[in-house]
């Protein structure tokens, strides 16, 4: 029998990663380890290219490796859960023998010209080709190898039978459990004794072996089975979604509304569908006029319909491309009530919003549908103005244009007294920045700004400024009797911290005596919280010229300093949303998309252009793609390369 594998020894990531570099043959590589952004074949293909003409190989290098998604068939400790997937590509014999040699105790074996190699532990059966019960690889890869279709040999089944024999740990026998109710073999005493042990049990925190069980009994159904699922509760739901039957679509509906438990969502759709609408979106919309105005459900249904969409159209292709497509999909049917449509409008626009440096021609014309109704469906739904600082950077990119509807939703938080400093600062910059603050936001904030936002506020990390600057600068242009008020208090000796902001409010009403004294302070080498940026946009003002053009003739000045520059030239990039930002920020993307669309200006210097390039380059999404916030997709870090190095 095999003996179970020694705490002690190499766990079988660490072989693997032993083992791999070792791999070499002429006309062969072995790519390394793959970072975040080898996800699909497609980018290995890539890289193997780009590898093989940078050691002066030919093209068409037969090579092989595993992808990033590949490597969650490893648990936390490292061990193998499931045999690895080698990728491969050029010769399919000569692959084949450049891994024929793998480390003892494992095996790879051939999946044949048109599929991938494997990677698992070498195991031993016995004379009837059964798995020894300690090995735990060899049960696992038994297990695995059964097919629905074909029936169990005798010995199989006798096999899975003995299994049941030690009821100590439901989890642990839960596959064993399946594969017996798979086949119809699980016989009524098994069910009973089965139930037994659950009972004495209790109700342990582990769901498999509760869920299989469950199952079982649901599918004989058993006389005990729905006071098994009564006293599972939201934990049955999955189970009873495999068993769909009209009492179990009764008891999922009433979890989620009489429990309000989003995890019961999923089974109700999957049960709903199975039993009245063939049809997901109308199965969707019919769920939806049931949990209508809870914002928290209808986001988990948009997110379980999108799920399935992904599953049955990607089983095994591109996820990626597959739940974008998924968002679109439901944010332009109009069977779904608009509350679903805006959460997936939502999903749609974070991933729109990020495509550069062209539009995707993958979807055609259902972009430009979207892009018609996506005013109307986000119309009024953010900034989430409680949500933190970083929440809030990190969706900023979204407004850079602002529609009415969402420019009325801003005055009307300025106007609500509730609203704390926060909300009122990112609020009044984006109206401001876009040329639609009026009046009515100063006389909203007249009375109340001493106790509300006279008061310190670290916004130098964000992308808006302090609101007593971005008031001041509106009271100024307005020449709002504000503005005389305000004055008064930013010349006070006290407090301290707002002598360094006072200047970033000279873009108000800006002058030629004003730009003149912040060029001086600009120039002067001392700390830069804005004050270019400040200069550029006054400067731009004053010439009538976008704020673009007057950064990016400052680039290669000797007096200024490089990153101050670079801030100012990307922070400048869009008048209707200046960004304040202390320094270039490398985990945002709206800084990532401005440095891009700043390096293919042709309007611009070289030297403005080639400064852009350099901060696109120093960027996270290159380096560290899981600090970038919204996190990357791998096809969007892989485009990012290929634009950095030339080919984009």
């Amino acid at each position: 029998m095999a003996a179970r594998r020694n705490p002690a020894a190499p766990s079988d990531r660490q072989v693997l990663h032993e083992w791999w570099p070792t791999l070499t043959a002429p006309g062969f590589l072995a790519l390394p380890p793959p970072g975040v952004g080898r996800q699909r074949a497609q980018e290995a293909v890539a890289e193997a290219a780009r590898t093989a003409a940078a050691q002066g190989l030919p093209a068409g290098t037969s090579f092989a490796c595993w992808l990033a998604s590949g490597t969650a068939v490893f648990t936390r400790a490292g061990a193998l859960a499931g045999p690895l997937p080698l990728h491969w590509g050029g010769d399919h014999a000569l692959v084949r023998a450049a891994l024929g040699t793998p480390p003892a105790g494992y095996a790879v074996t051939d999946g044949g010209p048109g599929a991938v190699f494997a990677f698992d532990r070498q195991t031993a059966r016995d004379a009837e080709g059964l798995p020894f019960p300690d090995d735990r690889a060899g049960v696992r890869q038994f297990l695995a190898g059964l097919r629905p279709e074909v029936p169990l040999t005798g010995a199989e089944a006798a096999w899975l039978h003995d299994r049941l024999n030690d009821l100590s740990d439901l989890e642990a026998i839960a596959p064993f459990i399946r594969a017996l109710d798979d086949r119809e073999l699980l016989t009524p005493d098994e069910l009973d004794r089965l139930l037994a042990a659950r009972r004495a049990a209790g109700r342990p925190g582990y769901l498999r072996g509760r869920r299989a069980l469950l199952r079982a009994l649901l599918r004989a159904e058993h006389p005990e089975a729905w006071n098994l699922a009564d006293e599972d509760g939201p934990d049955a739901a999955h189970a009873l979604a495999e068993v769909p039957s009209e009492r179990g679509l009764q008891t999922v509906r009433s979890l989620v509304l009489n429990t309000g438990d989003v995890r019961a969502v999923d089974p109700w759709l999957r049960i709903r569908r199975a039993l009245h609408e063939r049809d997901l979106a109308e199965a969707a919309a019919a769920i939806a006029a049931e949990i209508s105005g809870d914002d928290h459900m209808v986001r988990a249904l948009v997110r379980a319909t999108r799920a399935v969409l992904v599953a049955e159209s990607a089983p095994d292709g591109d996820v990626e491309a597959a739940g974008k497509s998924a968002s679109l999909r439901l944010a332009l049917d109009e069977r779904l009530p608009r509350e679903a449509r805006v959460h997936a409008a939502h999903m749609t626009r974070e991933w729109i919003d990020r495509l550069w440096p062209r539009p995707s021609e993958e979807f055609g014309a259902d972009i430009g549908r979207f892009e018609s109704l996506a005013g109307d469906l986000l119309s009024g739904t953010g900034p989430d103005l409680t949500a933190s600082d970083a929440n809030l950077g990190d969706i900023w990119h979204r407004y850079r244009r602002l529609s009415p509807d969402e420019a009325g939703r801003l005055k009307a938080r300025i106007a609500d007294p509730s609203t704390d400093q926060k909300g009122v600062a990112v609020s009044l910059e984006l109206l401001y920045a876009h040329g639609m603050a009026t009046a009515a936001e100063a006389d909203a904030l007249a009375g109340r700004w001493k106790s509300l936002l006279a008061k310190t506020y670290r916004t130098t990390y964000t992308e808006w400024r302090h609101p007593m600057v971005t008031l001041t600068c509106l009271a100024r242009d307005l020449g709002h009797p504000l503005a005389e008020e305000l004055e008064k208090w930013w010349v006070k000796p006290a407090p301290k911290w707002k002598d360094a902001l006072r200047p970033l409010t000279w873009l108000g009403a800006p002058g030629e005596d004003t730009a003149a004294r912040l060029w001086s302070y600009a120039t002067s080498g001392a700390h830069d919280s804005g004050h270019l940026l400040t200069w550029v946009l006054m400067r731009a003002r004053l010439d009538g010229v976008p704020p673009r053009q007057v950064a990016a003739g400052l680039v290669g000045r000797p007096d200024l300093r490089e990153h101050v520059l670079k801030r100012v030239l990307v922070g400048a990039a869009d008048p209707a949303q200046p960004l304040w930002h202390y320094d270039v920020d490398p985990r945002s993307w709206s800084w990532w998309l401005r440095a891009v669309e700043l390096a293919e200006g042709a309007e611009l210097p070289s030297a403005a252009r080639a400064l852009a390039r350099k901060v696109a380059g120093e960027h996270y999404l290159l380096r560290y793609p899981d600090q970038v916030a919204p996190r990357p997709t791998a096809a969007e870090i892989v485009a990012a390369v290929r634009w950095v190095e030339g080919e984009g």
